[in-house]
């Protein structure tokens, strides 16, 4: 498997990228790995859940996608996260109180699932989470 990175803001994007008649690269469903940090305040309370980032499928070449399923496979022991979705769109939100200093590392999946909930694409995200001591 080959990848290109792209590098923005706290994120890098690896994508994979396929030699023609590499079997095993072409029948890898992960096509993304994103690894993205964020840095938070303490949060003390929270009286309703607290997007973080939106997480969106952009149909590529297969024009197939029936349905999108996000989760988060890591990270999470403490319940503090969760991943919400409409259609193509996902949402990672804060859904506890987080008093730093602390940290968490999440890996999320996100599956673009086609006809008989076949997957079609598989995308990777490791967020990289750095609670503050300090509230704002």
């Amino acid at each position: 498997m080959h990848f290109n990175s792209q590098v923005g803001d706290g994120t890098v994007v690896c994508r994979k990228r396929c030699e023609p008649g590499d079997r095993t690269c072409l029948t890898n469903n992960t096509h993304t790995i994103l690894y993205s940090s964020y840095a938070l305040p303490s949060v003390p309370a929270l009286s309703q859940p607290m997007p973080l980032t939106t997480l969106r499928f952009v149909s590529g070449r297969t024009g197939q996608t029936v349905r999108t399923d996000y989760r988060i496979l890591s990270g999470n022991t403490r319940n503090c996260f969760d991943v919400r979705k409409r259609n193509t769109l996902g949402w990672l939100r804060l859904v506890q109180p987080v008093i730093g200093p602390d940290g968490f590392m999440l890996l999320l999946q996100m599956d673009a699932l086609g006809t008989q909930n076949r997957i079609i694409t598989r995308h990777l995200a490791y967020v990289d989470i750095d609670v503050s001591v300090y509230t704002y």
